[in-house]
């Protein structure tokens, strides 16, 4: 699931900051957010930063870093869609009562 927030001007340009939760067949979840490091015009490569902020189950104790470089895909006034590539590291630590 994403959910982000988009802000276009009459100026072209695209300011992205988002969440994302993905889940896996177990149920356990992973939560990240992402946002652009400001205004970027559009058609201009655009570069999104983001953390991973956690999980559950398996993914408890998740934390990194990564970026994303998307290529846009479909450009209009009132919509931007693209796919791309997702770089970055993370690590898991599981605390001492996890553990257990």
């Amino acid at each position: 699931r994403l959910v982000s927030e988009l802000d276009q001007t009459r100026a072209k340009t695209i300011e992205t900051r988002g969440f994302c939760n993905y889940t896996d067949r177990a149920g356990d979840q992973v939560f990240e957010e992402f946002a652009t490091d400001g205004p970027v015009t559009l058609g201009s490569p655009i570069l999104f930063k983001g953390k991973w902020l956690g999980g559950t189950g398996k993914f408890e104790g998740l934390s990194g870093e990564f970026e994303i470089r998307p290529a846009s895909i479909l450009v209009s006034d009132t919509l931007v869609q693209g796919a791309g590539k997702k770089t970055g590291s993370y690590q898991i630590k599981k605390s001492p009562i996890a553990q257990k």
